[in-house]
């Protein structure tokens, strides 16, 4: 992901598109319209829901504080992660440091009968100082292209959604 540049990012008035450019360094524009993320089947069980969260994903968060911006996340196969924006002046998580760590962990702990699953997300900031917060309406569709989650910050204050798209 290194050298690749979201811009220009903008949302069709009745939100159910985006539109971006992608710029590799100086080489671009590439530009892209993705429909508003639609739930598709889901990985039913627990396993299904942690294999298919690994891997490298960019798109956007959202929150009720902020104006949405881009982001990337890289979920590895033995429960860490590494997360940063890609606008200046903001965090993946809205917090904390965007920086990697051994500190950045994540886990899937259960999967609920609407298919959508929950989990937790260490967020670090810098030596062994973290916090802990909620991962809930974490949906990876059955293709294993879409992600959707929500954060929740300390498990009450949130929540930052995020659509994501695998890279």
């Amino acid at each position: 992901m290194e050298g690749l540049t979201i811009k220009q990012l903008r949302f069709s008035e009745d939100g159910n598109r985006s539109y971006f450019e992608l710029w590799n360094g100086p080489f671009g524009p590439l530009e892209y319209s993705l429909a508003k993320y639609q739930p598709r089947e889901t990985h039913a069980s627990l396993q299904g829901v942690t294999d298919a969260i690994v891997g490298d994903w960019v798109g956007s968060a959202s929150s009720p504080w902020d104006q949405p911006r881009e982001v990337s996340f890289s979920f590895h196969s033995d429960g860490t992660y590494s997360a940063s924006s890609l606008v200046s002046d903001y965090r993946a998580l809205g917090y904390g440091s965007d920086d990697d760590s051994p500190y950045k962990a994540y886990s899937i702990n259960n999967v609920l009968d609407n298919g959508q699953s929950e989990g937790e997300i260490t967020v670090w900031f810098e030596g062994s100082n973290t916090n802990v917060g909620a991962l809930r309406k974490l949906e990876v569709s059955k293709d294993g292209k879409f992600l959707k989650f929500e954060f929740w910050h300390r498990n009450e204050f949130g929540p930052i959604k995020y659509v994501l798209m695998k890279n």
